[in-house]
């Protein structure tokens, strides 16, 4: 439930770039960190700056959807209904929520990313066969559980 099947096509998308994948991922995370500090930052400021929160739930929550991150994607939904709700007091509570999830994430895709790197560097290229996909579905299946 961690990450969604949208992040499985992020797979078959890379036919030039073998690290399109790990590339993808260390993007999102740089990306994410920097809206996760603004938040905190924003999240800090009494009278909070209701444009620039609403602006980075959104982002924050369209970057992991974009990414195919399910479980954070929910996540950080709850905290923009709480926000439209206008329930800003829970605001703390579900951002602390969303890093935990975050962290997660990071720690699950992260892995998987070294293990991308390890197979290919373990099983070298052959023409005529598609190892690629063979090394992704493996690494795939490794940070999937399965």
């Amino acid at each position: 439930g961690i990450i969604g099947e949208y992040f499985l096509t992020l797979e078959f998308v890379q036919e030039n770039d073998p690290n399109f994948v790990e590339d993808i991922i260390r993007s999102y995370f740089k990306s994410s960190a920097d809206f996760m500090d603004q938040l905190q930052q924003i999240l800090n400021t009494e009278p909070l700056d209701l444009k620039n929160l609403e602006r980075l739930i959104y982002k924050v929550k369209g970057g992991c959807g974009s990414m195919g991150a399910a479980k954070l994607h929910t996540v950080s939904g709850e905290m923009l209904d709480l926000f439209k709700a206008r329930e800003f007091h829970r605001l703390h509570a579900a951002f602390g929520r969303v890093k935990a999830e975050l962290a997660i994430l990071k720690m699950h895709l992260e892995t998987y990313a070294e293990l991308l790197g390890q197979l290919r560097m373990t099983v070298p290229p052959d023409e005529g066969s598609d190892n690629q996909e063979d090394v992704e579905s493996t690494a795939s299946n490794d940070v999937n559980g399965n």
